[in-house]
């Protein structure tokens, strides 16, 4: 399963940025930005969480949940009709 460190790792490599660069451009230390993207940091700060997806041209939904609200709507929108069908 695609973890938010999963995401973001892709979303990096596809910029062709090294993880340094992006410890620089969010102003922490590599060695954070290389626990957020291995997913070790437990309790991230939201700050942080921003500022990285602002660089990587990513939305909050994509790096929490790997799919966007609008998306995610849909599939329980869905799902409720689906439920309403079976029950007429």
């Amino acid at each position: 399963m695609e973890t938010p460190g999963d995401r973001l790792r892709r979303a990096r490599t596809l910029k062709r940025l090294s993880q340094a660069e992006m410890a620089r451009l969010v102003g922490c230390a590599r060695s954070t930005y290389i626990r957020l993207e291995t997913d070790k940091v437990s309790d991230p700060s939201f700050d942080l969480i921003k500022k990285t997806c602002a660089v990587l041209g990513l939305s909050l939904d994509y790096y929490a949940f790997g799919k966007s609200t609008v998306t995610i709507f849909a599939e329980k929108i869905k799902a409720a009709a689906d439920d309403i069908s079976k029950n007429l």
